[in-house]
């Protein structure tokens, strides 16, 4: 059975530049999706849940995840992120962004903890305060990983914490 590319692909704006894979890696995961279809195998569906308060970040981040071959949920704040799981999603990983308004990624990883303590949770920043990630390592959390996202270092991340 034989794929083709699609139609129409719409823009995106995460990292295009040369040799970081994004296009490339697109490209590769669709017609792994497709030859998994086609040969009866069906893919390990992941859930992530991305949790940033900008609204920006939220979406290229959603967009790499379904790339990596993930469902993705989003969340605009610590506390919706911590109503989420009260209410009983359990995404298979969480990329919980650091300073936020409100509860704070380090209040809102407390409280998820307290519900789920098995939960990978990988937090993000755009600043490189070790402080802060290393506090929040302290605090349980799975990973650290620096914005801006990169599809290689995202899908790197995952992969060696989700195996």
């Amino acid at each position: 059975m034989g794929w083709s590319w699609p139609e129409r692909q719409e823009p995106c704006e995460g990292p295009e530049q040369p040799g970081t894979g994004f296009v490339e890696g697109v490209k590769a995961l669709e017609y792994s999706h497709l030859h998994s279809k086609a040969s009866g195998v069906a893919p390990t569906r992941r859930t992530g849940l991305v949790v940033d308060d900008e609204e920006m970040v939220r979406t290229v981040a959603a967009e790499l995840l379904r790339h990596l071959g993930y469902e993705v949920e989003m969340a605009s704040s610590g506390e919706e992120a911590v109503a989420r799981i009260q209410s009983g999603a359990r995404p298979t990983c969480i990329l919980l962004d650091v300073i936020m308004p409100g509860i704070g990624g380090a209040e809102a990883m407390r409280r998820i903890r307290s519900i789920t303590p098995e939960l990978p949770v990988v937090i993000s920043s755009g600043f490189a305060d070790h402080d802060s990630a290393t506090v929040l390592s302290d605090g349980g959390a799975a990973g650290f990983i620096s914005k801006p996202y990169r599809m290689e270092a995202l899908g790197s991340k995952l992969k060696e914490i989700l195996g």
